[in-house]
């Protein structure tokens, strides 16, 4: 895998990764509603830089009450939790994605967010 990237001359780190480029790619189901560009807003928050940063502080993004009440660190395991039950997680979200049953999934979409970094 990683000869063929780098073989068409991609030299992203990023997609040094295995799982976050299979994270890249699952990521395209959230790009309905999340950008994955800094200050780049959609219905959901930018997605850029959220790893490591507190619930709900996207500058420019309204958030729901129960996201601004939610009060985490975007890290791992707050995500894999939030990722595979958006709804029950934090009761009252605005967000309808109902979650992402495959920790695997889940395991590769937080390592492409971890590259999302401002």
């Amino acid at each position: 895998m990683i000869a063929s990237v780098c073989a068409v001359g991609i030299s992203t780190p990023a997609w040094a990764n295995e799982a976050a480029h299979a994270g890249k790619t699952l990521f395209e189901v959230c790009g309905f509603c999340h950008s994955a560009e800094a200050g780049k807003n959609g219905i959901g928050p930018t997605l850029s830089g959220v790893f490591g940063r507190r619930s709900a502080s996207s500058p420019g993004y309204e958030y729901s009450t129960a996201m601004t009440n939610h009060n985490v660190i975007w890290d791992e395991a707050a995500l894999d939790l939030f990722l595979a039950s958006p709804l029950t997680v934090v009761d009252g979200t605005t967000m309808t994605y109902s979650g992402l049953e495959s920790a695997e999934d889940r395991k590769n979409i937080i390592a492409y967010l971890k590259v999302l970094r401002q």
